[in-house]
């Protein structure tokens, strides 16, 4: 068989990876069942797109929902822990293998002076494991005693997906509900191995100008991809190539509004931490919409009580994990937005990766079928809020989300309704917490 001529082996990719997310999100939406390919043997056959607006068709947002919510507490998906687990326990699972062995690595490198003593493991998966140090430095050492979380991959030492981890993390410095990423000085312990950093096609400065909340005139909005000419579309694939739960919402806004170029002290207090701020909106124009896509109960990091910084009472909470994070930009291709569709874990998915308007994109790797989309592949910092919102859920019931996410209507105090996956929030069970907060919540679950 031969192809024929300007076959492009990504083309059908694309298309395979379409069919199998349609599957995927149709049995998310319906069903509480995990989802394996294994379960639709003929799904090369799956139709894409499923559905046609010629002929009638329409997205659906209420369907066949479970009546009663299946909970399952945080405690019913552990994986074995390292520290306690017997052998046979750890021996039956390959991630538990991988991250014991660099545990013990971790270990041997933290011996000796300054003194770092482990703590625990704070979590680990097939990619990487987090675990939790306290400094305790030397006599002569002037740090100070401090918790800290480190990182490391489990199948490499040099890990891709961790360097794209901390190049995003740097532009969150002093943001005040961010993990913080330690400098070399600040480790005080020298590399093992040189470390070199690979060559990328990103051309932009971590610390250049962009995003000064000084400059006030927008730029021209960027030419919608289906008004461009051949020519255009071929040098664009060139370029391809080469504290309290309500205080969550600061980090929707540390990422869309990053301290280092938004908030108005950041001259002139050139140390320490800054609380996240909205900046006037003059300068909403200049918004980040950088997309965390893993934001879920295990990578929020609770830090200590801090009577000089408003959290005598209640710890801050600091977002970390930022492995699958990018910066969404718009007019991108077909294929752009398809990537990001399954980037969250199970339960966390946000209505712009799970919504049916996705059955009607038809199979165009290098199409604009999706970038004016006003819900699928419409990642934003709405998509950060959605997230925070299930988080919200997991503190105040003890379970993770619910599967398949159930839409409700909301009858606001103003007049009028809103369609929200949050009428959870609103359950007679949680009357001892605060209504507002409860309320705002929901609102956030739209």
């Amino acid at each position: 068989m031969a192809w024929t001529t300007g076959y492009d082996a990504r083309d059908s990719e694309h298309y395979s990876s379409l069919q199998q997310s349609t599957l995927q999100f149709n049995q998310y939406r319906t069903s509480d069942l995990p989802f394996s390919l294994e379960q639709y043997p003929y799904w090369q056959g799956q139709p894409v797109p499923r559905l046609h607006r010629a002929f009638g068709h329409r997205a659906y947002i209420f369907g066949p929902q479970p009546q009663i919510w299946q909970r399952a507490s945080f405690g019913s998906m552990r994986m074995p822990n390292l520290e306690t687990a017997g052998v046979g326990e750890i021996l039956s699972s390959a991630p538990a293998i991988s991250a014991f062995a660099r545990l013990q690595n971790i270990k041997d490198f933290f011996s000796g002076s300054p003194k770092y003593v482990f703590q625990k493991t704070l979590g680990y998966g097939g990619n990487g494991i987090c675990v939790h140090y306290k400094y305790e430095g030397d006599d002569d050492n002037e740090r100070r005693i401090r918790d800290i979380a480190l990182k490391a991959p489990t199948a490499v030492w040099q890990s891709q997906t961790l360097r794209g981890e901390l190049k995003h993390q740097k532009k969150y410095v002093r943001s005040s509900h961010i993990v913080q990423i330690l400098s070399q000085d600040d480790f005080g312990r020298p590399a093992r191995r040189p470390y070199q950093d690979v060559d990328t096609d990103d051309s932009s400065d971590d610390c250049d100008s962009s995003g000064e909340e000084d400059i006030e005139v927008p730029k021209p909005p960027r030419k919608a991809r289906k008004d461009l000419t051949a020519e255009e579309l071929n040098l664009k694939r060139l370029r391809w190539y080469p504290n309290r739960p309500v205080k969550m919402v600061k980090q929707c806004i540390a990422m869309a509004f990053p301290v280092r170029k938004f908030h108005p002290d950041r001259r002139t207090q050139p140390e320490g931490d800054l609380d996240e701020v909205i900046p006037d909106a003059k300068h909403h124009w200049r918004m980040k919409r950088m997309v965390h896509f893993d934001i879920d109960v295990n990578n929020e990091f609770i830090a200590d009580l801090d009577p000089t910084d408003k959290h005598e009472w209640a710890p801050k909470l600091k977002l970390g994990d930022f492995g699958l994070a990018d910066e969404m930009k718009t007019q991108k291709r077909d294929c752009f937005y398809l990537r990001k569709r399954s980037m969250a874990k199970t339960g966390y998915f946000a209505p712009e990766q799970f919504t049916e308007d996705w059955d009607f994109i038809p199979g165009e790797r290098n199409g604009a079928n999706v970038c004016d989309q006003p819900v699928a592949g419409n990642y934003g910092p709405h998509t950060n809020v959605w997230a925070i919102a299930l988080v919200l859920m997991n503190i105040i019931s003890g379970c993770w989300p619910r599967v398949p996410p159930s839409p409700g209507v909301l009858t606001l105090s103003s007049g009028g309704n809103v369609i929200t996956y949050g009428m959870d929030f609103l359950n007679q069970e949680w009357d001892y917490i605060d209504i507002e907060l409860r309320q705002m919540a929901a609102r956030c679950s739209e």
